[in-house]
């Protein structure tokens, strides 16, 4: 820090210094008008040693709500310039109730293996068709569909996938999820923000 020697007028305001900059007194008035405004300004080049992450995986989750899938460009967004890996996801609860992809299937009834196969093979040809178009063509990005089976919560489900797959990015909707038991997507949201031990990218409805 650099001291400079000036008048009691020389200095009215802290922003006259440069940073990392005091003003040192010479007087007994200029000590106490010194102890009054207390110039010690923080040295501002701290934030040019802040490393820029650089995102190469990432994780997106989608309920199949319009809102939902509105997320999954924006992890495509993310990895544009420099290609990487985008894991297409979706959580399924078992028994749980249905979504509006597979809604002939009653609530709560169990199904069989043949048709707990069935309805996972559905629910990864509708991952595979909400890869946007430029990202088929531009080929940078690689990805991954997945149906995850869990018997607990959605956001530990979706925080494990993230940690198994090392991802740099969790990219989700704000809210959408389908069926009256869970409300909105947003209470998963929260939850994973809360519990989540990487970045996570919200994407919320215009």
């Amino acid at each position: 820090m650099r001291w400079h020697e000036m008048s009691r007028d020389a200095v009215r305001n802290p922003a006259d210094l440069g940073a990392g900059e005091a003003w040192r007194a010479d007087t007994a008035d200029d000590v106490g008008l010194m102890d009054s405004i207390r110039v010690a300004r923080r040295d501002s080049s701290k934030g040019a040693d802040a490393v820029i992450p650089t995102y190469r995986k990432v994780l997106v989750t989608t309920d199949f709500s319009p809102l939902g899938n509105s997320a999954v460009p924006h992890a495509y967004a993310v990895l544009a310039n420099g290609g990487g890996a985008v894991i297409l996801c979706h959580v399924l609860e078992a028994p749980g109730l249905p979504n509006p992809l597979y809604a002939h299937y009653s609530p709560g009834k169990a199904l069989s293996g043949e048709e707990r196969e069935e309805l996972r093979q559905a629910l990864l040809r509708a991952l595979e068709e909400l890869v946007p178009e430029e990202a088929r063509r531009r080929r940078a990005v690689v990805t991954e569909v997945r149906v995850v089976e869990t018997q607990g919560a959605v956001h530990e489900a979706i925080c494990q996938e993230a940690k198994a797959f090392d991802v740099d990015l969790i990219v989700m909707a704000s809210h959408g999820h389908s069926g009256m038991a869970h409300l909105f997507l947003g209470s998963v949201a929260e939850r994973v923000l809360r519990s989540a031990d990487r970045p996570v990218l919200i994407v919320r409805s215009a």
